[in-house]
């Protein structure tokens, strides 16, 4: 072997064995072992073609260092045999990124084929993630359940003396607040035991049903109506004045009068308005337009009386 091979073995060894122990030089392997190129071609052709190794070698390790730092904008030379897993690695990883995207974006139908015993740890918590959503979804549908029928009367459908209550409040702070109008109406079936004991408590209930309809499609969207106790029923008016409660409750009283009912040929009812006073409180106000509908009550029925 001439001194040329000898020496290109030797500054390999000593490379290699430099990387061996102190793992890959600051500079590089390929700056490790960069040398005069010999005058002999076939060791020249030699020595550049570890040269090139050790230089894919260096850009191999460089591009592992930046991957496993988080940093997926790296690239490496398309010919660099020894990156090409890496490559491949990294496209897997972008993939899963766009997919971990969508998952947080709501989108649970992601799967991942590619990354072994990773995948089927994704997969198993997408699995989990639509349990939890189902379940969510389950407590979501019971407790709007529980929710209306914590505010609803089941006979009519109408909001029922809890609710209505905790709106009027609401309504009254906001009146005596801003300085604006709210009236409240009280109405009451008149005479509804004589259709119990004689007609039945089936055709009662389906009075109830009925009359609470025509209030409902005789209101306005922004006004609030309550079965508030047996026949008994409170209509809430925002930005109403008296008045304007007078004649909403007319043209209750005529909806309820004027049009024979599907199990009943005649219906009527009493009304008591009343309008929010400076200091009132829902019971005083309740109170006034109550004294109000025993009025009409005694004035004859089928009337409204204002307080």
């Amino acid at each position: 072997m001439d001194n040329q091979a000898l020496a290109i073995l030797r500054r390999l060894d000593e490379t290699l064995t430099r990387a061996q122990r102190k793992g890959l030089p600051r500079e590089g392997l390929h700056g490790t072992f960069a040398c005069e190129p010999p005058e002999d071609p076939e060791l020249a052709g030699i020595v550049e073609r570890l040269g090139h190794f050790f230089a894919m070698l260096d850009e191999a390790q460089r591009y592992t260092t930046h991957l496993a730092d988080g940093d997926l904008s790296v690239n490496a030379a398309r010919d660099n045999i020894l990156a090409m897993p890496l490559k491949a690695l990294q496209a897997n990883l972008k993939h899963l990124i766009w997919q971990t995207e969508q998952v947080a974006a709501g989108d649970l139908n992601q799967q991942v084929h590619f990354l072994g015993d990773f995948s089927d740890a994704f997969n198993g918590m997408i699995l989990a993630l639509r349990e939890k959503r189902r379940l969510e979804e389950q407590l979501h549908a019971v407790n709007q359940i529980l929710e209306k029928q914590a505010a609803t009367d089941a006979l009519t459908g109408l909001f029922n003396r809890l609710k209505l209550g905790s709106l009027l409040d609401a309504e009254i702070a906001r009146s005596q607040r801003y300085a604006t109008p709210l009236a409240v109406i009280l109405l009451d079936i008149d005479h509804f035991k004589r259709i119990n004991d004689t007609r039945g408590h089936q055709v009662g209930d389906d009075v109830l049903r009925e009359l609470a309809q025509r209030l409902v499609s005789s209101l306005r969207t922004c006004d609030a109506v309550a079965r508030w106790g047996g026949e008994e029923f409170l209509v809430m008016l925002p930005n109403s004045p008296l008045q304007a409660g007078r004649e909403c409750a007319d043209k209750l009283r005529a909806a309820i009068a004027d049009y024979p009912f599907a199990a009943m040929p005649r219906v009527t009812a009493s009304f008591g308005v009343a309008e929010l006073q400076k200091g009132d409180q829902r019971e005083t106000l309740i109170n006034r337009a109550d004294q109000s509908l025993y009025r009409a009550k005694r004035n004859g029925r089928d009337r409204v009386e204002c307080a």
